[in-house]
């Protein structure tokens, strides 16, 4: 079963380095969802047999534009990654 989860909120952006400097991986307004919320949409997609659990649900968008326009989907991640 894979996975997708948008945003979570952890410490995982504090720490993101590239090169020498650190890195914002989220944009500021935007609060990601619980490490909870993740593991109850994944146990409940490994009960119901899904291939595939996307939490929330408001990334399935965001995943088949990356499907259909990779590049342009990584290019607007790259512009998001900021700076700290």
């Amino acid at each position: 079963m894979t996975v997708c989860p948008g945003y979570v909120r952890t410490e995982f952006s504090a720490n993101a380095v590239q090169g020498g400097e650190v890195k914002r991986v989220r944009p500021s307004q935007v609060r990601g969802i619980s490490t909870e919320r993740v593991a109850r949409a994944t146990l409940a997609g490994y009960k119901a047999q899904k291939r595939e659990v996307v939490v929330p649900w408001t990334m399935h968008p965001v995943i088949k534009l990356y499907q259909l326009f990779p590049g342009i989907v990584e290019r607007a991640m790259l512009r998001l990654a900021k700076p700290v």
